[in-house]
Formats: structure tokens, C-alpha cells, sequence
């Protein structure tokens, strides 16, 4: 099986209502950037964080993955620009500390084949493999994709 043009975002959230905040993002996506989207399961998972983290930053993520096909041409870098629009709306602050809580994270996992590495966009994700909330729920939408530099 070929992903060819298939997208996969991983989604988290450890602020406020968090399954809702998953809903959201789920609906502002399909009503604007992919079509025919698939959801893995929720995972619920302990911060990631840095040394010396603020104590109040151990939230609990809920983390999950969905699929789907570009709902209009646009290229990668304009669709991160339309996710951050995404997140921005639903009331991330994107100068906020990196690894502080947040009410939305959405990052490309995947698409298709494509690889990109650029400064401020890396496909596939540059910690992908690294992190287990991202790799497992990716794993059920895609369970043949494959690193492509391994």
C-alpha cells in the first residue's frame, strides 16, 4: 500500500477541556485543510518536558493522530501556516515558552513520501521516532509506513 498524497497530523492538548480541544481542531482541519479524515485512539500520556520545567507544567497530554487528503492544493508551508492559524484560533499563544502547556499542538507527522527539511518545517516530523504518543497512534492510521531514512 502506497500513502502517496496522505497526511497525517498528531494532535495534543493538556489545558482545559481536553477531548473538546481534540473535537475542535478535528472539525477546523476538515472544514478546511483535509479531506476523508480517519482518527486513531486517544492516548493520554505524561508531559514531555524539559530539565528544570516548571513543576506546574507536568499536565497530562491526550494525544492522537488523524489522516486525510488535502482539501485544496496548497503547499506544505501554507498548510503549516494554516495549522498555526488553527491553533492561534483556538487560543494557543505560539510565543508562549517551548514545552510550556498548551490548549492545542498540531504537527505534520507525515506526508505521503515527501521529505522536507527546513528550518521551521521538517517532514516527517524530526522527533517522530523519538516519541511513542506520536509513533503509536500514527501506527494505526498507516500500519505499513515506514521511516524513509532508515
Amino acid at each position: 500500500m502506497t500513502h502517496d498524497d496522505l497526511i497525517i497530523l498528531g494532535l495534543g492538548t493538556n489545558l482545559g477541556n481536553r477531548e473538546a480541544n481534540l473535537q475542535k481542531a478535528i472539525s477546523l482541519i476538515g472544514n478546511s485543510l483535509l479531506n476523508n479524515i480517519r482518527q486513531s485512539k486517544i492516548y493520554e500520556t505524561t508531559a514531555l518536558l524539559p530539565a528544570n520545567a516548571p513543576p506546574e507544567w507536568d499536565i497530562d497530554y491526550l494525544n492522537m493522530a488523524i489522516s486525510g487528503h488535502l482539501a485544496q492544493e496548497i503547499s506544505p508551508q501554507q498548510f503549516l501556516n494554516a495549522i498555526k492559524e488553527i491553533e492561534v484560533e483556538m487560543g494557543r499563544n505560539l510565543a508562549a515558552e517551548r514545552w510550556s502547556p498548551r490548549i492545542i499542538d498540531i504537527d505534520i507527522l507525515v506526508w505521503g513520501e515527501l521529505q522536507i527539511d527546513e528550518p521551521n518545517l521538517q517532514i516527517p516530523h524530526k522527533e517522530l521516532l523519538t516519541r511513542p504518543f506520536a509513533i503509536l497512534p500514527l501506527r494505526e492510521l498507516a500500519p505499513d509506513w515506514e521511516w524513509l531514512n532508515n
